[in-house]
């Protein structure tokens, strides 16, 4: 036990150390922040934070701490990324930038949906959903994208659990092309991989054409992690399967194209934000209720629906934790909650529900703001 303690006691040490050396690094950070300002250079500068990490990672022989490594500078150097954005927008409220989360590195599917829907803001990649929700949740996001159904897999069911944990609102939608592609370092052929990383839902989706191969399949956290961790690697025997724009980033040769077995592979993503975002012209509501529990409650509420000639587009059902073998229900339908018809459905849904709430009213499958 006193070797254990004697371990930990040097692990504090070093954890000092490590704050203090992190306070001085964001110290150079605000500097940086000025002499970016004098110049108008942006903060993010996507060819020096690949050099920095790769000329730190190329020293280090064990590959599993090279992996570890890597991912320690990526995520430093976001969160200084975060910092200048909170202060260039602090000193500039006029001007303040709209500082938007998405899943993944840079080269993500959801960084793709982001750069489609929001053209000129500044875009802050995040490992989880929870703590993109979290960060809209304490204004430290104004906007998140997030992907919430695909074509091939059905509904992203976490991010429906966060929407009703957080309570925020959905402002917007938009949709991609999802196409699966099996990425490698230059020079490595089919027959040298061994491995395949990926998130879940691409291996999911390329399920398929993977089922081919003898390789070890392992789940990421999102495609573009994977598509940095090939790039970072010294093995010739990994694969990842991500974007076209993963390939060309992180400087992959693409070994297969288009490897997901549906062809019209598209993910909806919406937008969240701790604020509602009203629109004359938005056509598609977003509900949360639940019912009594008794025989024939949500045919009774679906119901409401039909009497009243309005189009649904989708119903979700999620458990209720704490109440065994109930349920919440997500319904789209189609509308503008400031027309009568709709106003008189939500009253009467509201009035057979027990609990109830508009989790948004937006344009459908919308560009951008």
């Amino acid at each position: 036990m006193n070797k254990l303690n004697d371990l930990r006691k040097n692990i504090d040490e070093i954890d000092i150390k490590l704050v203090d050396l992190f306070l001085k690094r964001m110290e150079y950070v605000n500097e940086i922040i000025e002499v970016k300002k004098e110049k108008d250079l942006p903060i993010y500068d996507a060819i020096r934070e690949k050099e920095i990490i790769k000329k730190h990672v190329d020293k280090i022989d064990d590959e599993y701490l090279k992996e570890i490594t890597s991912k320690f500078f990526y995520e430093m150097m976001n969160l200084s990324k975060g910092y200048q954005y909170t202060i260039k927008n602090s000193e500039n409220e006029i001007k303040k930038t709209d500082l938007i989360g998405y899943l993944g590195k840079e080269g993500s599917y959801s960084h793709l949906a982001a750069k489609k829907y929001f053209e000129n803001s500044d875009l802050i990649s995040f490992n989880a959903f929870e703590e993109i929700f979290e960060s809209v949740s304490t204004n430290k996001l104004k906007y998140g994208i997030l992907p919430i159904e695909n074509t091939s897999t059905g509904s992203v069911i976490l991010v429906y659990d966060l929407l009703k944990k957080y309570n925020l609102n959905i402002v917007g939608e938009t949709t991609i092309e999802i196409n699966h592609n099996l990425l490698v370092k230059k020079g490595v052929k089919l027959e040298d991989i061994k491995t395949v990383y990926s998130h879940q839902q691409a291996l999911d989706q390329s399920n398929e054409f993977l089922k081919k191969y003898n390789w070890k399949i392992i789940n990421s956290e999102s495609t573009s992690e994977s598509a940095y961790m090939v790039s970072a690697s010294e093995r010739n025997d990994i694969a990842a399967i991500a974007s076209l724009e993963a390939a060309k980033i992180y400087d992959l040769d693409v070994l297969k194209a288009y490897i997901n077995h549906n062809t019209k592979n598209i993910t909806r993503f919406i937008v969240i934000s701790k604020k509602t975002c009203e629109n004359k012209n938005a056509d598609k509501i977003t509900l949360g209720f639940s019912v009594y529990h008794k025989p024939g409650a949500l045919y009774s509420v679906l119901g409401i629906f039909d009497k009243n000639d309005i189009n649904m587009y989708k119903l979700e059902s999620r458990p209720i934790i704490e109440a065994p073998f109930e349920y919440y229900f997500y319904v789209d339908l189609e509308g503008n909650i400031e027309e009568l018809k709709v106003k008189n459905i939500i009253k009467e849904i509201k009035e057979s529900s027990t609990s109830f709430k508009i989790y948004g009213n937006y344009l459908r499958n919308c560009g951008g703001f």
